[in-house]
This record gives C-alpha cells, sequence and structure tokens, in this order.
C-alpha cells in the first residue's frame, strides 16, 4: 500500500508540474544533456558500462583488419615493436572484457586506462618506427617499383594511424 501511495503522489506531483508549464514543455522540446553521462559514470549504472564496452568495437576491428600486418619480413627492431604492440592491444581488450559492474571496486575503470595508456604509446611508437623505415628505404630505393611499395605502405600506415586515433579517443575515458 505504501508503495501504491507513493507513485500517486508522484504522478499527481508530475500531472500538477506539467499543467503548471502549460504550452512551454512538450516531450519533443525535452533535450538530452551530456551530463546524464556523468551521473551513469557516478551511478555506475549498466548503460555506463555499455557505453563503455562500446569503444572496444573499432579496436577489434582494426585488430581484425590485420592493423599489424606491416611487412612480409620485417627487422628485428619493427617485429619486436609489432609484437610488443600487438600484446598491449590485446590486453586492452581482455581489460573490456573483464570490465565489471561490481558496486564495490573502488576503480572499475583504472586498469582498463592503464592498459589503454599503454597500448597507445606502444601503438605509436611502432608507428613512427615504421615511418623511419619507409623513409629510410625509399631514400635508399629510387627505382620503378617505389610506387608499387608505397601504395601498400600507405595503406599499413593508414590503419596503424587509426588504430591509434581509436585507442587515444577511447583513452579519454
Amino acid at each position: 500500500m505504501p508503495g501504491q501511495f507513493c507513485t500517486l503522489i508522484n504522478k499527481a506531483r508530475l500531472s500538477e508540474a506539467h499543467e503548471a508549464a502549460g504550452p512551454r514543455y512538450t516531450p519533443k522540446l525535452n533535450v538530452k544533456l551530456s551530463i546524464n553521462d556523468h551521473f551513469d559514470a557516478l551511478g555506475r549504472t549498466h548503460e555506463f558500462f555499455n557505453r563503455i564496452r562500446a569503444k572496444a568495437r573499432p579496436i577489434k576491428d582494426r585488430m581484425r583488419n590485420h592493423a599489424f600486418s606491416l611487412s612480409n619480413d620485417p627487422n628485428k627492431t619493427l617485429l619486436n615493436n609489432i609484437l610488443t604492440a600487438q600484446l598491449l592491444t590485446n590486453r586492452t581488450l581482455e581489460e573490456f572484457k573483464a570490465l565489471s559492474e561490481d558496486p564495490v571496486r573502488s576503480d572499475p575503470l583504472g586498469s582498463l586506462g592503464e592498459s589503454l595508456r599503454e597500448a597507445t604509446r606502444c601503438v605509436g611508437e611502432l608507428l613512427s618506427e615504421y615511418r623511419r623505415q619507409i623513409a629510410a628505404a625509399q631514400a635508399a630505393k629510387k627505382q620503378a617499383d617505389t610506387n608499387k611499395a608505397t601504395r601498400q605502405d600507405d595503406d599499413n600506415s593508414y590503419m596503424l594511424r587509426e588504430l591509434y586515433s581509436d585507442l587515444s579517443d577511447t583513452g579519454d575515458l
């Protein structure tokens, strides 16, 4: 009974507020404010965690599109950078999967944020090293097949830049 009484009071108050607003209020004019997202974060709502998990999708897509397939025969430096960046990006994706809505956890995004920063830094270093090696190879090689290699290198560089961008954007949790 007490619950029904509260519901009736709330409906009466809503009706009273709606009547007081008169023609100034219509549901079409109701504006969703970005501050609501902050309240979702503070309340650790299911919607908040779903929005965070959705940020993993572009990163997964870049991984599926072989963002780290830079060369058929990478040298040792590039290979080490590729493997490290791949490992850290995969760890970040695992952190997304392990994200918990448990209200007792003091910092549910802490380890995810750290993984994102590390992966972003590492992918940035990989991109820089890849560009440096391409520039050195192009300077050393002034042959006709350079144009073909340049197109492939541009595609690889694009994929890495996009992965870096996705990681950076997500790192602003």
